[in-house]
Order: C-alpha cells, then sequence, then structure tokens
C-alpha cells in the first residue's frame, strides 16, 4: 500500500510538472537578432504575449502549486496514519517521508527575459514535522498521578451512581477538583440525576490495607503523547511485547447483587486516598471482581477464588 501511495504521489507531482512546462510562455519583447538564421526562423513561429498575460499565467502556476502541496501533506498524513496497522506492507510511513525527502523534488520550468532562457524552480519538500502522533488519553483509578512520560491533564476523584439507586449512570466519571458551571437553575429543589462519591469496599482481604476500606476514590486523567493507542487488560500484569505498562491493579465494579450495574474499572494496586473525605457515606462503591470460572469453563487456568488483576498499556 505504501508503495501504491507513493508512485500515485510521483504520477501527481509529475502531471503538475507537465502541466506546469504548458504555461510557460516567454517575455514581451522581440527575439534577438543576434541569432543565427535557423534560431531566427524558429522564433519567427513564437506567439508573444504582454507582460500582465505572462505574470497571470506564472500566478496560476504558484497558486496550482500550493494546491498540490495541501494535497501531497494530506496524502502522506493519511499514508502515515492509516498504513501502521496494516500488514504486508514494504514501507513504514517513516521510511516513505525519508524517501520522499532524499529525493529530487519536480522542478517547473518557466522563461524570463529572452526567449530560451530558464530558470526552475523546486515544488516544495516534504517535512517529518507534518506528520504528528495523536496521543492518547486514559483514566488512572485509584491514583491522582501518571507515570512514566504521560502528562496529567487533571487530577479528580471518581463519580459513579448510589448503589441503592434504580437508575442514573452506569459509567464511572472521574471529576476534576475544580470545577466550572453554567447558569444557575432559579428552582432548586427541581428533579434530576445524583452522581455520588465512589469508595473503596476492600474490607480486611489484605489486598489493599485495611486503611483503604470505605475511603473515596482519587483519579486521573493522563495523556500519552507519543503512544496513540490505549487499553485495559483484565486479568493480566504485563503488557503485550512492544507496549508501554502504564499502571497495574485489580479489576472493580459494583456489587452484583446492588440494584445498580456499572463498568469494570481498573483501579491502581497501591491505592491512594481523597483527602477531607474520610467518612463512610456509602455512596458509589467499588468492590473487587472474580471470574465464575465454571460458566465461563476456564477452571483450568482461572480460580474463581481470586480477586481479577489488571494492567493499563500503551502503544
Amino acid at each position: 500500500m505504501a508503495k501504491f501511495a507513493a508512485q500515485l504521489l510521483a504520477l501527481i507531482l509529475l502531471g503538475v510538472s507537465e502541466w506546469g512546462n504548458s504555461l510557460s510562455v516567454p517575455t514581451t519583447g522581440r527575439p534577438s537578432h543576434s541569432c543565427d538564421c535557423g534560431d531566427l526562423e524558429n522564433h519567427s513561429q513564437t506567439q508573444y504575449v504582454t507582460l500582465e498575460e505572462h505574470k497571470a499565467k506564472l500566478e496560476e502556476l504558484e497558486d496550482k502549486q500550493k494546491e498540490l502541496n495541501t494535497q501531497f501533506h494530506s496524502l502522506l498524513n493519511v499514508l502515515a496514519t492509516g498504513s501502521k496497522g496494516i500488514s504486508g506492507l514494504t514501507l513504514t510511513s517513516e521510511e516513505l517521508i525519508s524517501q520522499m525527502q532524499n529525493s529530487e523534488s519536480p522542478r517547473v520550468k518557466r522563461e524570463t527575459g529572452a526567449p530560451g532562457s530558464q530558470h526552475d524552480y523546486a515544488l516544495p519538500k516534504v517535512h517529518s514535522g507534518a506528520i504528528k502522533n495523536g496521543g492518547a488519553v486514559y483514566t488512572r483509578w485509584g491514583s491522582g498521578r501518571c507515570e512514566n512520560d504521560a502528562t496529567l491533564l487533571y487530577k479528580g476523584f471518581a463519580g459513579g451512581t448510589f448503589y441503592g439507586s434504580m437508575g442514573g449512570g452506569t459509567n464511572f466519571q472521574c471529576l476534576p477538583d475544580e470545577p466550572e458551571f453554567q447558569k444557575s437553575p432559579n428552582n432548586k429543589t427541581r428533579g434530576g440525576s445524583m452522581i455520588n462519591g465512589v469508595e473503596y469496599q476492600s474490607f480486611g482481604y489484605g489486598i489493599f490495607p485495611d486503611s483503604a476500606h470505605n475511603q473515596n476514590v482519587p483519579c486521573a486523567r493522563c495523556y500519552t503523547e507519543t503512544r496513540s493507542a490505549v487499553m485495559m487488560i483484565p486479568a493480566k500484569r504485563s503488557c503485550p511485547a512492544g507496549w508501554t505498562q502504564e499502571y497495574e491493579g485489580y479489576l472493580m465494579s459494583a456489587y452484583e447483587h446492588f440494584q445498580t450495574s456499572s463498568t469494570y474499572e481498573c483501579v491502581d494496586s497501591h491505592p491512594e486516598y481523597v483527602r477531607g473525605a474520610e467518612m463512610n457515606n456509602d455512596g458509589s462503591l467499588m468492590v473487587f471482581v472474580k471470574l465464575d470460572c465454571i460458566t465461563a469453563g476456564a477452571c483450568s487456568s482461572y480460580d474463581s477464588n481470586l480477586e481479577l488483576s489488571c494492567v493499563v498499556c500503551s502503544k
């Protein structure tokens, strides 16, 4: 695919180069009489135009160059971002950029001065800075920090639906420490949905420190600028080869006998607490998760008495 795209781009550039040659026109003036008769006979067949017409043609050519440059960068960006997950490629996006940078740029000729005197200029080459990884964002539950080279976007605390509610949301939210509100309603007693703070229900199992039980769960939103893919793997503590481990922990969710359900989240194996929220309020609750290996048909490798681990990986 990469080789095909490179050939396609080369054809586009070649076509514009030939198009530029077709716009090549001599400036106003008469042919020099110092040339030999053969040259004079050839010049006598040339159709001369005004300086204004010549300038208009050159401006048209420059506009076409700008358009081509935009299309060229767009095609290369598509190739660089779209070829990463495709097997069987003969060129990587970086190799394609290198070939484009090192190759001779197509040149478009234009005539200035007397007929026959030509100057040419190159179409702009591709710069590697045009290709930029978009990065990825993930939530680190149970911690207000980001590891490795990930950037902390904001820290806050986990929010979820009250464990006894019949409605509300099912996914946990990482609420920032410093909120920003919009309009204040006139009726303070209006109906709506309420989001609650989330507490660890870790009890004294020896997995989290005993002091973590009933503490509120902090969270952080982290940005990996140089790694564009992030995944959470349940029941694993290590990442695939070539992936970076952001953090590991335990899989947690709402208790199965609660009236409300929740998503499964990976909570840091070294839990931190939200300071100032040490009271046992029993709002939204997180408990450890185990696999029923009988229903899963996986008792040969899973133990239904062991809480599931998890790991968050990026690449």
